[in-house]
């Protein structure tokens, strides 16, 4: 899984560098087109770190900690019924198809349901609780842009260089804590 998972992020990482490479490429407009008058005047575009915002704030946090409450007992349960599996299968004889081998295979089928029924649930957990956050801090961010005059905020997750002085990650964390 996580090999996929790797091979996937390199192909993302590939695809980025080819297509900005291409770009380059690219001849450029003879004439650029002139730039909006806000952002002649200095109103920048900024970046918030929309993961942090989540994980950071007061309401984030009590969410997380509602999920690890809901299934931290029965992610404990597998992850030790996984040592012990871990432990019996050292135990083996990898020749030998006996019992103890029908143990082990039977306990493990049970522990990949058990697992692919918790991740499912604590999916479906996670989105219904943290989609109305989710929500929450769009809006915050949104009323906070508009009151500031910025026209432009990007998810800094997303982008190669962004200069810190404009990640209002921080201003935003610190408006959602003050709307509890």
């Amino acid at each position: 899984m996580k090999k996929t998972m790797q091979a996937v992020i390199l192909a993302c990482a590939m695809l980025l560098m080819a297509s900005a490479a291409f770009a380059q490429g690219q001849p450029q407009p003879q004439q650029p087109q002139p730039a909006p008058a806000q952002a002649q005047a200095g109103i920048p575009s900024v970046t918030v770190d929309f993961n942090a915002v989540l994980v950071n704030s007061q309401a984030g946090q009590a969410a997380l900690k509602k999920l690890e409450d809901t299934f931290g007992a029965r992610q404990k349960q597998l992850a030790d019924e996984d040592q012990a599996l871990g432990k019996l299968k050292k135990e083996l004889d990898p020749n030998l198809k006996g019992p103890k081998y029908k143990e082990f295979m039977a306990r493990a089928q049970k522990l990949q349901a058990a697992d692919r029924q918790l991740t499912q649930e604590i999916g479906q957990a996670r989105a219904a609780v943290l989609n109305p956050l989710r929500e929450k801090a769009m809006a915050t961010v949104v009323a906070f842009a508009r009151e500031k005059g910025i026209h432009q905020v990007m998810d800094r997750n997303s982008l190669v260089y962004a200069d810190p002085a404009f990640d209002i990650t921080a201003a935003v964390i610190q408006r959602m804590n003050a709307q509890q």
